[in-house]
């Protein structure tokens, strides 16, 4: 015989729970914008940085393609492969985010509806349907 869990929570401390969650992934996607807006800046300036670390000893050719774009092209393209040595600091792309925009909005509603609300417990079926997102 199964006993099923009669639970009552706080309209107030769900409401709290979720801006707790909705500043979480608020903070996640700044941070994560600042960081890629950074990788890119460095990425720029690691691009800028190649030309001039051709012929050194912190690069070694390792193959060489040529290629015309088109018949008969007037722009061919040389593609070089090099292999860099431990010495040269390659940028980190930071890890992919997934978008929270429409779990934020999703949130920002249902603090909305609940602090519309004159009840002082939600209901189970309320709870249910916002505790995804804590």
């Amino acid at each position: 015989m199964s006993k099923s869990l009669a639970v009552k929570v706080s309209t107030a401390k769900l409401i709290k729970a979720l801006e707790g969650a909705l500043t979480k992934r608020e903070k996640e996607a700044a941070d994560h914008k600042k960081a890629k807006a950074e990788y890119d800046k460095e990425y720029k300036e690691f691009v800028k940085s190649l030309g001039s670390l051709v012929g050194t000893s912190k690069v070694t050719l390792k193959e060489t393609d040529f290629r015309e774009r088109g018949w008969r092209s007037d722009s061919p393209e040389m593609v070089l492969t090099f292999t860099l040595n431990g010495s040269v600091k390659i940028p980190k792309q930071p890890d992919l985010f997934y978008s929270n925009d429409r779990e934020c909005e999703e949130i920002r509603n249902a603090i909305a509806l609940l602090k519309m609300t004159d009840d002082e417990y939600v209901s189970a079926n309320t709870y249910k349907g916002v505790a995804q997102y804590l």
